[in-house]
Formats: C-alpha cells, structure tokens, sequence
C-alpha cells in the first residue's frame, strides 16, 4: 500500500470570506470609493472605484444603464487586471451556489461589490443617526432566478418591539410598491446580520409564565422601601423592576441601564456584549437583545 501524497500549501483553500449583506462568500473582500448613484430613464447609473485589500485603488466599476452590462476597467494592470478578476469570481459562491467566471458572474460579482458597499456606507449612517434598516428578502425558489434583496428602507429609530415591527409590516402590506412574492419575508440589520424582522419566539409559553413567576415572588420578597429590586436570577441575569407599571428589565451583569436608542460606535469592545430583555408582565417578553457592556457605552450592538 503506498502512502498518498502530501497536500501541498499552495493547494489547500483558503476558507471564504463571507459579505454579509449580499450573501457572497469570497477569498477576500473586495470594496469600493467614491460610489456615484444616478436615475436614469432605464433604471440607475453608477460607478466606483474598486479597492483590493491589498494593492489599494486597482479600476473602476461602472454601469450607464443603457442596457449594457456592468464594466471593470483596470487601473493597475501589474496587480489586479480582467483575468484576475475572473480568477476571483471562480472562487467565489453566492447563497450557497458557485458564480460561473465564463458567463455573467463577472457581472454579478461586480453588482454585488457596488451592492455591498452601498450597504456597508447604510450601515455607518445608521450607526451615526439611530437608524434603523429594514428591506425584502425573497429565497430561491422553483419559480424565480435565484435569491432577491430589496432595497434598504430607512426607519428613524431602532425598532425594538415585536408589536411596533408587527405593525410596520401591516403598513408595508398596504403599499403596493412593498407588497411581497409569496415566498418573500422582510428582514432586519440587526447590527451584524440579516435576519427576520419577525422571527419565532425564542421562548414557550410554559417559559414565558416561569420567568414572570420567577420575578414577581422575587419582588415581594424584597425588602427595599421604595419596592425597587435588583436581585439576580438563577440563571445569572440581574432582575430590576418597581413594577409600578407591571414592568421589569433583565440585564446581564447587574448594571441597571442601556441605551436603547442609540447603536454602539466604538471601535473597540474588550468585553463580551451584555444581553438585556425589558418584560411586561401581562403580555410577556417585549423587546431584547444586546448592549456594550463599557458604562462609557450602554449602546446597542444587537436587537432580537
């Protein structure tokens, strides 16, 4: 029995990289500057810059909207040229399938480099102003040409409660330019991914009436006599509540704030994000997720 060859470095691949907002899965990531968005009478002009991690500026991305496709003209011809973006694109695979370098996968990769960068400059803006993003997502089907996103639609603030999306996707269904496919859902940036403005609840009924249980004898056992409470749960979150209005808030590590309104814009967080959950007890768990655990920050980092 002979041994079988070693693998050589140079064959062993490299794992992907994952773009978050447009579901590509590449080497690397490739990103652009300088992006110029134009009506026209056949739908939107654009162009931009093309930046590779590593050699910087290296062509431009460009589409007239005249019926033509999306074009990449080569600045750097010594270090990223037309066949190296093809070479790319055979490496790279979208919602699970392989983008083919030989047909128009050049051109959806290219769409989808301006498409993930307009999301990404989204995103910051969000982070800047409280925003909140929100935008269709229809899966691939028998029916349709693959995976479709909508465009981004901007909401003023985080939309944290179950009930208040409920009644944003009741407003979406009445305007027909949002109504959706019939495989189609909404979703949400939840401040590192994608996900369904109304996902299932995480919790069971039988859950649900335990917690609640859980910190109401918790309150009347407390001794404070202003009958506010901090006491911690058995699974380690921190109860605070007066339940003056049936309310009460679970944080994680025992401080009794965050800053729901705001997302957290710091470079840097050394400490693992603190979950919080805010209850009502006639009508269960309201709104969760998690926060900067810095007191310097409070801010949001992820909604549920």
């Amino acid at each position: 029995m002979t041994n079988p060859e070693p693998v050589r470095p140079d064959k062993v691949s490299a794992p992907l990289t994952r773009w978050v907002h447009t579901g590509v899965e590449a080497p690397y990531k490739l990103d652009v500057q300088g992006l110029v968005m134009q009506e026209t009478g056949r739908g939107v002009a654009y162009s931009a810059e093309l930046i590779h991690p590593e050699h910087g500026v290296v062509g431009r991305i460009s589409n007239e909207e005249r019926g033509g496709p999306t074009t990449f003209h080569s600045y750097a011809h010594e270090k990223f040229r037309d066949r190296d973006l093809t070479a790319f694109v055979a490496q790279c695979r979208q919602d699970g399938e392989p983008l083919d370098p030989t047909g128009v996968g050049v051109e959806i990769l290219l769409d989808e480099v301006i498409n993930e960068g307009n999301y990404t400059d989204l995103v910051a803006e969000m982070r800047r102003n409280g925003n909140f993003l929100v935008r269709s997502f229809e899966p691939r089907t028998e029916d349709n040409d693959g995976v479709r996103r909508g465009p981004a639609l901007v909401y003023t603030r985080p939309v944290l409660r179950r009930a208040a999306r409920d009644n944003l996707a009741s407003e979406l269904a009445k305007e027909p330019e949002h109504r959706l496919a019939e495989a189609a859902f909404w979703q949400m940036f939840h401040g590192q991914e994608w996900v369904p403005l109304l996902p299932e609840s995480a919790l069971t009924a039988e859950q649900t009436t335990a917690r609640i249980d859980e910190v109401v004898a918790l309150h009347k056992a407390t001794t404070s006599p202003e009958g506010v409470m901090c006491r911690q749960l058995e699974d380690g979150m921190y109860a605070f509540s007066t339940l003056v209005r049936s309310r009460f808030t679970l944080i994680g590590d025992g401080t009794d704030f965050v800053n729901t309104q705001r997302w957290c814009q710091c470079k840097r967080r050394v400490a693992k994000p603190v979950r919080f959950e805010r209850w009502s007890i006639r009508d269960g768990l309201l709104e969760s997720g998690t926060a900067h655990a810095a007191k310097s920050c409070r801010r949001l980092v992820t909604v549920d």
